[in-house]
This record gives C-alpha cells, sequence and structure tokens, in this order.
C-alpha cells in the first residue's frame, strides 16, 4: 500500500538527515521576500539550540532579526505521574518555577546571539501558541525535531508536525541528526 500525501510528508519531516522547510497553502501567491522576521521556538533542548543556530544563521545572512519563543504549558497539561502531587504542583508554586526557569534559559541564549533578538514567553499548548504568534509578522518559524519518525510523533504527539499543518508562515523543521550529517550552511541550505 502506497503512503497517502500526508504519511509520505510525516516520514519526510521526522527521517531526513537535514532541515525541512514546508510553506503553508497559498504562500507562493503572498509575493513572499527573504524572510527578515525569523521566530525560533526555543525551550532550551538540543533540538531548540540546533533550530536557534539555523535561525541565526539566517537572520546574519538576511540582515533579519529573531524572536525566541518559549512556551511554559500549564500544569493542568501534564501527565499525572505517581497518585498526588505534590502541595507545591497545588498552589502554583511549581508553575511558576517552571516559568521562571523557560525565562532564564531564554534570556541566557539571547545573550550569546549576534543577531538582533528578542524574546517572547507564553503559557499554553507549544503548537498552539507556536502557531498564534506566527500569525503575527513572522516570516520564517524555525523548531527542532527529536526525530522520532512518524509511529512515535503520532503518540507523542509532534509539535513540528501539527506546525507545519497549522503555521500562518513557512516552517523550517531542523531534526536533531541534522548536527551529525551537517553543517549549520548545509542544514539551511544556504552557502557559505
Amino acid at each position: 500500500m502506497l503512503p497517502t500525501d500526508n504519511q509520505a510528508g510525516e516520514r519526510l519531516l521526522h527521517g531526513a538527515p537535514c532541515a525541512v522547510a514546508v510553506a503553508p497553502k497559498g504562500f507562493a501567491d503572498r509575493g513572499a521576500s527573504v524572510p527578515r522576521t525569523i521566530g525560533v521556538g526555543y525551550e532550551g533542548t538540543v533540538e531548540a539550540e540546533l533550530a536557534l543556530a539555523a535561525a541565526t544563521e539566517i537572520a546574519a545572512r538576511t540582515e533579519g532579526e529573531l524572536k525566541l519563543i518559549s512556551v511554559v504549558e500549564p500544569l493542568g497539561h501534564l501527565p499525572p505521574y505517581g497518585a498526588a502531587w505534590p502541595s507545591a504542583y497545588l498552589s502554583g508554586e511549581l508553575f511558576d518555577e517552571l516559568v521562571a526557569i523557560a525565562r532564564e534559559r531564554v534570556m541566557r541564549a539571547l545573550d550569546g546571539l549576534e543577531v538582533p533578538a528578542e524574546a517572547e514567553l507564553v503559557q499554553g499548548d507549544p503548537a498552539k501558541e507556536l502557531a498564534a504568534v506566527s500569525e503575527h509578522g513572522l516570516d520564517l518559524l524555525v523548531v527542532g525535531s527529536r526525530g522520532y519518525g512518524p509511529l512515535l510523533t503520532v503518540l507523542l504527539g509532534g509539535v513540528s508536525s501539527q506546525l507545519v499543518r497549522t503555521a500562518s508562515c513557512p516552517v523550517l523543521v531542523v531534526p536533531r541528526g541534522a548536527a551529525e550529517t551537517a553543517s549549520p550552511s548545509a542544514e539551511t541550505g544556504l552557502a557559505r
């Protein structure tokens, strides 16, 4: 049985050894230009660092600016591990600590950049919130992918999979394996 277009797209997105860009339907009709405002889904993971490196290189080459977007999920979205949560969870102290950690991570990432950049910290479902931010002036959204493959992505959610279907701007997905197979310029398809 041949895969459907969506299945083939999922395999390409999560099985590619390099970054994959997906533009939203009708993008070619917009008369798009060089990306100047580049969003990065950032949570401090290896995948987020790869996405940040790719986005930074694109911003440097296009004289663009970065917007690091860190999404903190409300605690109600977390799975229930164990019989009971500690009182810190119930009082909101844990969530406040998660927000503080996310803020610290994104501020550290900003400090090391050599291109103009700002940060935005939002709360909610990562795929939905990143898609919402894409509606407000982003020319490109860069995210990392853990490269779980189509089956585990379906089981685990897959923020990048959801984003390529819902974002208002093109999405560049940088898989974890991209670091092992190419330099950042090869990942983004930009010549040195």
